[in-house]
Order: structure tokens, then C-alpha cells, then sequence
């Protein structure tokens, strides 16, 4: 069992997006929030797989996936999208006020997150 309080959750900058809040890190996996998340550089992750639920707001997310399919996702608030390693991805559009909660397996690295831009 793991049990977090909000005053245990500790405060980080992203070098891509921002500051995040580390909610749960474990060696297994992550869960980070973002509150308004701003526009990011592309890049992909070689080993994690995230998975992004917006808890509030709207984002939109530039995504080339290993097959090199171009797509943009559009998310409100209750949607998912999962990134698989390798799928290249960039939050292009955001609404003012957002709320994104990120699950990271394994969890997030900063050398496993490529910027390409």
C-alpha cells in the first residue's frame, strides 16, 4: 500500500514540460500532475509508457506514432490517451486552465525523454 498527502508531494520542473507534481514515484511506475500545462517541445520516451487523463480543461496533442502516422488528439476533460516508447508527441493547444494527470510505466526518467525540438 502507499499513502501520499498533498503536503508530501513534492514540486519538479520538467525540462519539456514544466513544473510537474510528483503525486506517487515508485521504481515501478509514476503518477504526475500538471496544472496548466503550457505548450511542449516534441519528444518520446525509449522505455516509458505514458498514459495522459485530463482531468480538466482541454489539450491538444500532436502524436507520430512508430509507424510514422501523424495525428492530433484532441482531449477535454475526462478523456485518455496512451504513448506508447517511441511515439513522438507534442501538447500544441491548451485551454488557460488545465489539470492532467500522467502515469509513467516504467517510471519517468529524464534520460529516458528525447527532445527533438
Amino acid at each position: 500500500m502507499i499513502i501520499k498527502t498533498k503536503k508530501q508531494q513534492i514540486k519538479f520542473k520538467s525540462p519539456v514540460c514544466g513544473y510537474l507534481i510528483d503525486v506517487v514515484k515508485t521504481n515501478d511506475f509514476g503518477i504526475v500532475k500538471a496544472e496548466n500545462i503550457k505548450i511542449t517541445g516534441k519528444h518520446y520516451h525509449k522505455k516509458t509508457t505514458e498514459t495522459y487523463y485530463l482531468l480538466s480543461g482541454e489539450i491538444s496533442v500532436e502524436v507520430k506514432d512508430k509507424n510514422k502516422k501523424e495525428t492530433i488528439v484532441n482531449l477535454k476533460a475526462g478523456d485518455v490517451l496512451v504513448l506508447q516508447p517511441f511515439d513522438i508527441h507534442k501538447i500544441v493547444k491548451v485551454s488557460v486552465k488545465n489539470e492532467l494527470l500522467v502515469t509513467c510505466v516504467p517510471d519517468w526518467q529524464e534520460n529516458d525523454e528525447i527532445c527533438l525540438e
